[in-house]
């Protein structure tokens, strides 16, 4: 018998459950263009996206580079990807940046982890938050 809490029925077996994920896989995605919302969350990170992020923080990893010009660079590359900004920031964020030295850390607990060791690598958050897209990038790290 379903148990039912504040929010309604919930499953009690786990035939309900993959049955409710067939009926969500088997639903047509025809009439999507390549990078349309039906190819699926994150399909625009396996095409030229990704690779231009990468491209970005090769090219200035292990320096120390101005706010000002990485924002800039930023900036450029949001627009030229075509995403929302939400969807940006996400990305931005998942790939673990580091503002200090520009080094990629691929995720933000790897960068988290980075920061607690070498404390000379934190930002000053009032330096950060004047740039829109290198506000993207921070993390909260605790100690």
């Amino acid at each position: 018998m379903p148990r039912y809490g504040k929010r309604g029925p919930r499953a009690t077996n786990l035939q309900a459950i993959t049955e409710d994920a067939v009926e969500v896989q088997s639903l047509p995605s025809e009439g999507f263009a390549a990078g349309d919302i039906g190819d699926g969350e994150d399909s625009w990170e396996t095409g030229s996206v990704s690779s231009k992020f990468g491209d970005l923080f090769e090219a200035y990893s292990g320096r120390r580079v101005p706010l000002g010009v990485l924002d800039n660079e930023l900036r450029e590359l949001h627009e030229q990807s075509g995403i929302s900004w939400n969807k940006f920031r996400l990305v931005i964020k998942s790939r673990g940046i580091c503002l200090t030295n520009c080094q990629e850390y691929g995720s933000p607990w790897a960068l988290a982890e980075q920061l607690r060791m070498n404390k000379k690598l934190i930002m000053s958050k009032q330096r950060a938050k004047a740039y829109r897209h290198v506000k993207a990038c921070m993390i909260q790290v605790y100690f």
